[in-house]
């Protein structure tokens, strides 16, 4: 997972002004840039997910549960193995 010290562009974005008010409340210390940040990393987190299970089941068929669990096993094992070079890449550049 990226942190938020990553590169980041300013964006417009429009919420409704309920939806908006309670995720600032909510956001605590972090500010609502963290808070919007995480949920929406969630979210592509979550498709990826279903795109992940789509092409499985293209390819092999209904998924029973063993398939889901290798499914989100492999997901999983993906997402560490990312997390971990980008951890990598980062502690190279500050020894740099």
């Amino acid at each position: 997972m990226r942190s938020m010290s990553d590169a980041t562009k300013k964006y417009s974005v429009t919420l409704p002004e309920d939806l908006a008010e309670d995720a600032r409340s909510r956001s605590g210390g972090a500010g609502l840039s963290a808070y919007v940040t995480r949920a929406v990393r969630r979210e592509i987190e979550r498709e990826r997910l279903a795109e992940l299970l789509e092409a499985m089941e293209a390819e092999n068929g209904p998924s029973t549960p063993e398939g889901m669990d290798a499914a989100l096993e492999s997901y999983y094992r993906a997402a560490a193995e990312q997390s971990t070079s980008e951890v990598q890449r980062s502690s190279e550049g500050e020894a740099a």
